[in-house]
């Protein structure tokens, strides 16, 4: 992920909570930081076990996931949310390096709100997020 962008470049958010569930430590810290400063509650996560946990008992605003994860993928993630009605109204929103038309009408079928392609930039995340969240 490409960023150049300081807190002051984006106002801050409401304390809209997110989840982030990605396999890659680097990625999911960056990701992370950069959330915190657009001024979200965030929670992240290397499995989707270990995010399931959590969303037993908190229920974020928005969750971010990568698909490709040992275990459980984005894909069996997002039918797992769909399939429950506690979670089923949670946006998700798919954030891979899968670039490939396939993949974002997969991941569109599963229940993705929208899709982010790896790399990116913290002004596209913002705006990505901005549309999930209608803000």
């Amino acid at each position: 992920m490409r960023s150049n962008l300081t807190s002051s470049t984006f106002s801050k958010s409401p304390c809209h909570k997110i989840v982030i569930v990605d396999d890659e430590p680097a990625f999911r810290s960056v990701l992370q930081e950069i959330l915190k400063t657009f001024g979200f509650v965030v929670h992240a996560y290397d499995s989707v076990e270990n995010a399931m946990q959590h969303l037993e008992e908190n229920i974020p605003d928005l969750i971010l996931t990568d698909l490709m994860m040992p275990d459980i993928d984005g894909y069996q993630f997002m039918q797992t949310l769909q399939m429950n009605p506690r979670f089923n109204l949670i946006p998700v929103v798919v954030i891979s390096a899968l670039a490939q038309p396939e993949d974002k009408e997969l991941s569109k079928s599963t229940g993705a709100a929208a899709y982010l392609t790896k790399p990116f930039t913290a002004k596209e995340l913002r705006q990505v997020i901005n549309k999930v969240l209608d803000l």
